[in-house]
């Protein structure tokens, strides 16, 4: 079977994955909703009835009930409104050929998996490792088809580019690198009318000398970010090699924040650092000597893509300031609430950018539910969430923290989502540009599509008590969908900042020295069609912390939300 996983957290993880007995639920339709003449109302229908019959499949299939599995999916096969060629048809025809196959059908799945073949389908490296199609694997048509198969899937992501890491690849290969990742951008970015002034042809030109330049691979993935920073998009970056995040990514075991226009510490992880004095509410004045507004406007913005304010002060205050190689200890320079200065020297031996525990839950006061949702990049959350279920329907109400959690799995946060209302729902709209040749000879742009992402009520649990949602800059991506088809439910109030402004389905790409490359390739916006990229997300009441509630261990957004229950 096939599924695609939505990733866009910024933990610098590759969640897109291909695993056999995974299957694709609601994000099929985020991808490619079917394209019908009809009226909206009936595109709705379709997208709902593709959503349930879906859900029935992915529930057949994991209690290996394959025959029910191929009833259901035949049913959405014969149905008139579906898209022959759009990824709704690819996930239905695909999975009826693993059906069939599974049932030892050798005819039918050989007819449906060409019919995914002739709809564009190009995963060549699943087909090949996908054990649900062995039975039919040595079957001469089945051969022929794979023949066809492997080109189209090497065209788009060859291996060529892809060469592994080296201390300083040719320089033939990071010119490569550099004219891919222009080139990707080039016909997949979608947000280039957001950048008036920026000629994304001139900045590719003005780079190449500096890629000529670098001396070796970490010198060439530091001008690649810089590069990919000029589109100011979260969801379009650079990832480093594997070999190189040790260089990149290590950093002490402290947060920090700007707040109130100074850095300050906001949670100290490592005991050890506590006895050394550091505390919540410190200020930095200096990274290794150099002020720190200094230091993070020259050593970290220039290398970060942000499409908001609040989002770019996340990244570069709290994200990546203090991040570098494991080998290099970093000195800070910090002062008290007395104006006490002093200077302490810090390991940089922790690195924690997506949280071993997605959900905390305890109760509070009134009985009153308090639920941390840290990130939607973990599979589990749904099952977790599930589980703690009869706890949380047993409190007054609800607030669910995001103010922690950078994205994930759109999935997932709409799963949740559904356990709160008793009615299908829209949970975010989206518009894709499809590319044609045709048109650009005609001197036409590309066409855009607008699509939804319906979601099934969970009618099996319903959690009917008053909800609030903490929300703030770090809040980005899935978790800002989630918050986006919250404010659109009416099911309660936010409180907090405004989210990052940033989230959207990337496509992934090799560059060569073992560098990853992704562009954002759809613009992801409210149910009614408003977007929330570039803007961010502004809760109902805006409650900003203050140095003086870090130095004194407050939260003023949760007793603002606790205020909301009396």
């Amino acid at each position: 079977m096939r599924q695609f996983i939505h990733s866009d957290d910024v933990g610098f993880q590759r969640y897109f994955r291909f695993p056999t007995l995974a299957f694709l639920l609601a994000f099929l339709l985020f991808l490619s909703v079917p394209a019908v003449s009809q009226q909206d109302t009936s595109k709705l229908k379709l997208e709902q009835l593709v959503e349930t019959k879906m859900a029935g499949v992915a529930e057949a299939w994991q209690q290996n009930d394959i025959q029910k599995a191929l009833g259901l999916l035949d049913e959405l096969y014969r149905n008139p409104g579906l898209d022959h060629t759009g990824m709704t048809w690819v996930n239905i025809t695909y999975n009826l050929a693993c059906a069939h196959s599974l049932l030892h059908q050798t005819d039918e799945a050989i007819r449906y998996f060409g019919e995914t073949v002739d709809a564009g389908y190009a995963y060549y490296d699943h087909v090949v490792k996908d054990s649900d199609l062995d039975f039919i694997r040595g079957d001469v048509q089945f051969q022929k088809l794979l023949s066809r198969l492997r080109p189209l899937g090497a065209f788009w992501d060859n291996p060529f580019f892809g060469t592994p890491y080296k201390e300083n690849i040719s320089d033939d290969e990071k010119l490569a690198g550099l004219s891919r990742f222009w080139s990707e951008c080039k016909y997949n970015f979608v947000y280039f009318d957001k950048l008036t002034d920026l000629n994304w042809d001139s900045i590719y030109f003005a780079y190449l000398p500096q890629i000529r330049q670098t001396r070796n691979t970490m010198e060439y993935f530091k001008v690649l970010q810089r590069f990919s920073a000029e589109l100011k998009d979260g969801h379009t970056r650079v990832e480093a090699p594997n070999d190189l995040l040790d260089e990149l990514l290590d950093r002490p075991a402290i947060d920090t924040r700007l707040v109130e226009d100074k850095v300050v510490i906001t949670n100290v992880v490592d005991k050890e650092l506590s006895k050394m004095g550091l505390r919540p509410g410190l200020e930095v004045v200096a990274v290794d000597g150099v002020p720190v507004k200094v230091y993070a406007e020259s050593r970290v913005e220039p290398y970060v893509g942000a499409s908001t304010e609040q989002g770019r002060e996340q990244l570069v205050y709290s994200f990546y300031l203090l991040c570098g190689a494991k080998s290099a200890p970093v000195r800070l320079t910090l002062r008290d609430g007395n104006a006490n200065q002093f200077d302490v020297n810090l390991t940089r031996r922790w690195r924690s950018f997506v949280p071993a525990q997605a959900v905390r839950l305890q109760m509070l006061k009134d009985r009153v539910a308090y639920m941390e949702l840290r990130t939607f990049g973990d599979n589990r959350i749904v099952s977790v969430f599930d589980s703690l279920f009869d706890q949380i329907n047993n409190a007054r109400g609800l607030i669910i923290d995001l103010r922690e959690n950078s994205g994930g799995n759109s999935d997932p946060a709409f799963t949740i989502l559904s356990y709160f209302v008793d009615t299908t729902f829209t949970a975010v709209t989206v518009k894709q540009p499809e590319y044609a040749p045709w048109r650009r000879s005609q001197g036409l742009g590309p066409r855009w599509e607008t699509s939804s992402w319906s979601q099934v009520a969970n009618e099996r649990r319903q959690f009917r008590k008053p909800i609030v949602v903490l929300i703030g800059p770090a809040t980005g991506s899935a978790s800002e969908d989630f918050v986006a088809a919250f404010d659109a439910l009416k099911r309660g109030k936010t409180i907090g900042e405004p989210t990052a402004g940033s989230t959207g389905q990337p496509i992934w790409f090799s560059l060569p020295g073992g560098i990853v490359g992704q562009v954002c390739t759809n613009r992801t916006a409210f149910a009614d069609g408003r977007e929330y990229v570039g803007v961010g997300i502004h809760p109902d009441v805006v409650v900003r912390p203050t140095v003086a509630d870090i130095r004194s261990g407050r939260d003023p957004v949760l007793e603002t939300a606790l205020r909301c229950f009396k």
